[in-house]
């Protein structure tokens, strides 16, 4: 359990100032703050688990913009999700759907990895009902196995692709594979992949999420590569919280820019959209590679937007509210006058883009 004692949330309102989701819906329990209320009196026994207590805690986007900014010290992302574990065994609607949908993923093993990259219409209907939105996805598949590189040899990197990339968005795995092969890195894309567990963490599934982290380490120890890269920051974030040195494709950029061979095509303009995860969970500024991007001649942009609504399950949990948050960042953009945007978030492209603006992933540009 959290120690309240250690740090003791003083109701100062510091973490709701930063949070995106009071904006959506202004009400106090809709808030850290308030959250944090529970949480405090749930553990001193003056309130009983409800459907309403279960609504206010899974309606954190777990985005960590209020990381760092408790004047006390209070870890609430950690709170939340040790408040989720308690709150598993009661569940109720989308919540519960989206809980059974994890373990069942969790329960089929190899047999669901199969389902998910192999049924194609089937697959895209699955996703769609989960999702509540139409989407695009393209027939080939990212294929596993070991890709030498182009010339002189440089590293050996492992490619933790990631659920969206796996199931859904294939050619940004393609595109990075291309990419890192043309500069003459070795590229392992392994079918052992798990899902990384952040999803499951998130739901409050610990027993799953410890078992997913555990076969993924060994996987990992399997190939023993130079360096893991994810196209993916909430991938990035969680698994380097749970001590694995993993790269996100910005770090990547930025520390091997003298040795990738970008394409040649840098002719559009885009703005970049910087992802919740990169920027607070894992503190990397866009400038980190959209500075590099301007050396190297792309026309980049930045442009301050907000959180994309999607956040894992939260967007499936709380549909309206994640659809009126990508809606609103959306028309921000269209407003601006920006058709073109670019963003390192497997899951940000999902719920921004739409037939009025073009969101790709940084990789596809490179």
């Amino acid at each position: 359990m959290p120690d309240k004692k250690e740090s003791p949330c003083v109701r100062c309102g510091s973490c709701k100032a930063h949070c995106p989701f009071p904006g959506f819906n202004p009400v106090e329990p809709f808030s850290p703050r308030a959250w944090m209320v529970l949480i405090d009196e749930y553990k001193d026994n003056k309130i009983e688990i409800s459907k309403r207590v279960v609504e206010l805690i899974y309606s954190c986007l777990l985005c960590d913009a209020c990381k760092d900014r408790c004047p006390s010290g209070v870890d609430i992302r950690q709170n939340i999700l040790w408040m989720r574990k308690e709150l598993k065994d009661h569940l109720y609607g989308r919540a519960l759907t989206a809980m059974r949908v994890l373990e069942i993923f969790y329960m089929s093993g190899r047999m669901g990895d199969i389902f998910m990259r192999y049924t194609g219409p089937l697959k895209k209907l699955f996703i769609e009902l989960l999702l509540d939105k139409k989407i695009k996805i393209p027939k080939a598949r990212i294929k596993e196995g070991i890709y030498e590189g182009e010339g002189k040899k440089k590293k050996r990197i492992f490619f933790f692709t990631g659920c969206l990339v796996r199931y859904i968005m294939h050619h940004f795995g393609e595109d990075l594979t291309r990419l890192l092969m043309r500069s003459g890195f070795d590229v392992i894309v392994s079918h052992d992949e798990r899902c990384c567990g952040a999803p499951y963490e998130s739901m409050g599934l610990h027993v799953e999420k410890e078992r997913l982290i555990q076969f993924n380490k060994d996987m990992f120890s399997k190939y023993n590569p130079s360096e893991i890269i994810t196209l993916c920051p909430t991938c990035a974030m969680f698994l380097r919280k749970e001590g694995i040195d993993i790269l996100t494709l910005n770090e990547f950029i930025a520390l091997n820019q003298e040795r990738l061979i970008f394409s040649k095509n840098r002719d559009s303009e885009f703005v970049i959209h910087e992802p919740c995860h990169l920027r607070y969970s894992l503190g990397i500024d866009v400038t980190l590679y959209g500075d590099l991007l301007k050396d190297k001649g792309y026309n980049v942009r930045y442009m301050e937007g907000g959180c994309c609504g999607f956040a894992g399950p939260f967007a499936f949990i709380n549909k309206e509210q994640g659809h009126d948050m990508s809606e609103k960042l959306r028309n921000i953009y269209i407003k601006s006058g920006i058709k073109n945007v670019v963003t390192s978030c497997p899951m940000c492209i999902l719920s921004i883009k739409d037939d009025d603006i073009d969101v790709r992933h940084i990789v596809e540009v490179l």
